[in-house]
């Protein structure tokens, strides 16, 4: 068991968690709240800096793609999301902003079917010699 005087739930401040494996990529331990069923890692200290978040701004502003943006910040594409979003809750509700689904992304297929195709190509005789 954990030592809960210094680890609790980050959701539900739950002193109430038990070990749940590892992360494989870093080998950092897992834990699990019994009370909200939560799973997160110990010592997961990610910050990023107001300078960063003022130069993401700056990025959106001028339409660049969001994993360039992500690359060339250094942050999660996940993150970076989520930060977009919380950007976006921001705007005051009178201007009407919100986001737009673009109809060719929602209605392409998942499944491509191809039957077999078949080309010929005919020996044509012309003057000196065949193609």
């Amino acid at each position: 068991m954990p030592n809960s005087k210094y680890l609790s739930c980050p959701s539900c401040n739950s002193n109430d968690i038990v070990k749940n494996g590892l992360i494989h990529t870093k080998k950092k331990q897992n834990y699990k709240c019994k009370s909200c069923k939560r799973q997160f890692v110990e010592h997961n200290n990610h910050y990023v800096s107001e300078e960063t978040k003022a130069i993401i701004r700056r990025l959106l502003l001028e339409r660049v793609s969001q994993r360039g943006i992500a690359r060339a910040t250094n942050v999660s594409l996940s993150w970076l999301r989520l930060f977009i979003n919380q950007e976006l809750a921001k705007i005051p509700k009178h201007l009407n902003c919100s986001l737009q689904k673009n109809p060719k992304l929602v209605s392409t297929p998942r499944v491509l079917e191809v039957d077999e195709m078949w080309s010929f190509k005919k020996r044509i005789n012309v003057g000196f010699g065949y193609f």
